[in-house]
């Protein structure tokens, strides 16, 4: 005998109403996105001060240029083989590994700007270092996403990267700034 249907068994579901950034009414997420963004800020000014220190110690453009692309390039080199990297192992320690190279980096400028005895050759290390350590937490840091929020507020998640990313670029100069301030550098501030 064939099994018939109602007309109540076939009535289409009601559509669930869509929340306004949901993954931040997630709390892994609320976490993950207020860490990450302290974070990155902190890289910004690191940026911004060391870029500056560099400039006034050696007065060089083309070590201001050998910055930015020591920066970007191992996006272009290692962004395949990081990513494979952080989808094979977890990715909370591969983020950690970047931080860790981060922190190291910031602690060695600060030692060399502080005792004078930076060279460009150590410059040149460190901003290698600094790149290296940039593809890898943020290839880590957009597997991780995924782990935390799922796939029912993944596209929240991953929509909530750019106001972050504007965020950072916009306040970072003037965080950075009164520090440079601070520490003897007024031409920056006039």
């Amino acid at each position: 005998m064939a099994k018939t249907t109602s007309v109540r068994d076939a009535s289409p579901a009601i559509p669930q109403r869509r929340v306004a950034f949901a993954a931040l009414h997630h709390r892994d997420y609320r976490r993950y996105f207020i860490v990450h963004l302290f974070s990155a800020m902190g890289d910004n000014i690191e940026h911004v001060i060391s870029y500056w220190l560099l400039y006034q110690k050696f007065h060089s453009p083309v070590l201001g240029g050998f910055a930015v692309i020591s920066h970007w390039t191992p996006f272009l080199f290692f962004a395949v083989y990081f990513g494979a990297l952080a989808d094979r192992y977890d990715c909370r320690r591969v983020i950690q590994a970047s931080q860790l190279m981060y922190a190291g980096v910031s602690l060695t400028w600060a030692i060399l700007f502080l005792t004078d005895t930076i060279q460009i050759w150590h410059a040149c290390v460190l901003l290698v270092v600094h790149g290296m350590a940039g593809v890898l937490g943020g290839l880590g840091s957009q597997l991780i996403i995924h782990d935390i929020v799922g796939r029912e507020y993944l596209q929240s998640a991953v929509g909530s990267i750019p106001p972050r990313v504007i965020w950072v670029f916009c306040w970072d100069p003037q965080l950075a700034a009164p520090r440079c301030c601070l520490s003897g550098r007024q031409r920056v501030c006039s």
